[in-house]
């Protein structure tokens, strides 16, 4: 049998967020359960959205957490725990300023790089060593804080690309599933070499 792995999108819960660059990973994380037609059940225990099934011939959990964004990290831990999750089987989808829109990077560990959620996990996970998906979402322009560029909603313009922009990142985690993260990593990360990375 194979191993089970552990996608996770982050985000935070409630409609005025739903749209905001900040979900990006939520969206994704969504998408991937849409397109494998995998079903989220509410769990308190989990204090998120827990969906489980088959994707690309692998035993996949898939979760939105619903601790908001800073905590993300307590509800990750719960399912890792209860489900006996290695940690090279996760995937973390999230949002990062630092790349541009239209752009995604993968790796299998790091840093959280400023990245609230990000910090939650590796300090309830006592590690850094799990795979994450960065999906480009620019960066703030002008005046505006990276706290609330990250919490405005997608711009006119990508919003049309959106769509686009998400079945590639599904695509990715797909990859990352099937083949690996090495695979993964050759594939998606020629992209606008000219970002900071």
């Amino acid at each position: 049998m194979s191993k089970r792995h552990l996608i996770v999108g982050l985000g935070n819960p409630g409609k005025e967020y739903q749209f905001t660059r900040h979900n990006f990973g939520f969206l994704v994380v969504s998408k991937l359960a849409e397109q494998y037609k995998i079903k989220f059940v509410r769990s308190s225990k989990y204090q998120g959205f827990l969906g489980h099934g088959n994707i690309e011939g692998e035993d996949v959990f898939l979760l939105l957490p619903q601790t908001y964004m800073n905590c993300s990290g307590v509800s990750i831990r719960s399912v890792v725990a209860d489900k006996k999750i290695e940690r090279q089987s996760i995937l973390v989808v999230y949002d990062d300023f630092h790349i541009d829109f239209g752009s995604l990077r993968i790796r299998n560990k790091g840093s959280a790089g400023g990245h609230n959620g990000l910090t939650s996990i590796i300090e309830k996970l006592m590690t850094q060593e799990f795979s994450r998906l960065r999906l480009g979402v620019g960066a703030p322009k002008g005046r505006k804080s990276a706290a609330d560029f990250v919490l405005s909603d997608f711009s006119v313009i990508e919003k049309k690309q959106l769509n686009t922009q998400i079945q590639n990142a599904v695509d990715c985690c797909a990859v990352f599933l099937k083949e690996g993260i090495s695979q993964a990593m050759a594939i998606f990360n020629k992209r606008n070499k000219n970002e900071e990375v």
